[in-house]
């Protein structure tokens, strides 16, 4: 034993075989970081270098009653693995007492999608209960949201809200970026927020308090208005959310945001997000123009107006890495998977 660990699964065994009974037998296991016994718990310890091909292995000791494994999720969690965004922390992959895996499903089916080696923690035993009750509560609670995520990032002027608009925002201007924001990265997306919240809060600092903001002022129409800062004056498109919000006007210019505020009471629930977008697009562009305009000729532009190269760079990213991992599963011998499609 050295620094309170086992060298060698051997050595353990010999020392505590109680403990060790536990431990499944794979080759080569635990040899780099040694074995440690948890106090008053009876879970054995490791940290090891989870392969493919040990992934494989894990796998195929995976319980019955495993919950169906989320495609997506695995695939962001590949993403992060080939990205080399994947750390070590202290959530491992866990082994009950007949040495079957109760937990880590989604990250071996990510090692082996991505072909990537990442280290984790592995627990043995799950203590002396013999019922299983500590897994009973794995995975049982809320998952951590994309609001979650800045906020455990520390991005400044994060609010449910702004992380609302950008995530509307990827899906409107970013060639699929439907398929995108649901498969981003957790590192990429952050990213993409660090860039972007401090306009967004601008934007959405604009709205305030109007009878009928919570109806009106939802996502995709905010989402226009914070890409077309970067091709319209800020001060043109201040007036457009003042009006759009309190409906104060008196000149007819304003036409735009006025068609688009009643379009957004009348129209009921669910909406259309893509057309709410477009249309919101046409509001302000009518706007800009000072333009005369009711509801009835608010038609949804054609295709966005409001291009944003380095917005669309940053959360692009994932897609062009969402590329390699369809490659990898061709190369296993998945050939009905389809190449993603640039929209």
């Amino acid at each position: 034993m050295k620094d309170g660990c086992y060298e060698s699964l051997a050595e353990l065994k010999k020392a505590n075989p109680k403990a060790a009974r536990h431990v499944p037998a794979f080759k080569n296991w635990g040899r780099d970081y040694g074995w440690s016994v948890l106090p008053f718990t009876g879970w054995v310890v490791t940290v090891c270098d989870l392969t493919p091909e040990l992934a494989g292995e894990f796998q195929a000791r995976m319980i019955d009653n495993q919950r169906t494994p989320g495609q997506g999720d695995i695939e962001r969690y590949a993403l992060d693995m080939i990205n080399d965004d994947w750390k070590l922390t202290h959530q491992g992959i866990a082994f009950n007492v007949n040495q079957h895996c109760f937990d880590g499903n989604h990250r071996c089916g990510a090692v082996t999608m991505s072909g990537a080696t990442i280290r984790v923690m592995v627990f043995f035993g799950v203590g002396d209960d013999e019922k299983f009750e500590e897994m009973s509560v794995i995975d049982t609670n809320r998952t951590r949201s994309a609001y979650d995520m800045a906020q455990i990032s520390g991005i400044e002027n994060s609010t449910r809200k702004t992380v609302s608009l950008l995530n509307a925002a990827i899906r409107f201007v970013v060639p699929g970026g439907r398929r995108i924001e649901n498969r981003m990265t957790r590192i990429g997306k952050m990213d993409l927020f660090k860039e972007f919240m401090p306009r967004a809060a601008e934007v959405e600092s604009w709205f305030g308090q109007g009878k009928l903001s919570k109806k009106i002022a939802q996502a995709p129409v905010k989402a226009a208005i914070f890409l077309a800062t970067y091709h319209v004056d800020h001060e043109v498109l201040k007036k457009f959310v003042k009006v759009f919000n309190d409906e104060q006007t008196a000149e007819v210019g304003d036409a735009g945001a006025v068609a688009m505020r009643q379009y957004m009471i009348i129209t009921t629930p669910p909406l259309d997000r893509d057309v709410v977008y477009l249309k919101a697009c046409k509001a302000i562009l009518h706007f800009c123009d000072r333009k005369e305009l009711n509801i009835n000729r608010l038609y949804a532009c054609d295709s966005n107006p409001f291009p944003n190269k380095k917005f669309e760079e940053i959360a692009s990213r994932g897609m062009v890495n969402i590329g390699i991992i369809t490659q990898a599963k061709k190369a296993a011998g998945e050939v009905s998977v389809e190449e993603p499609k640039q929209e």
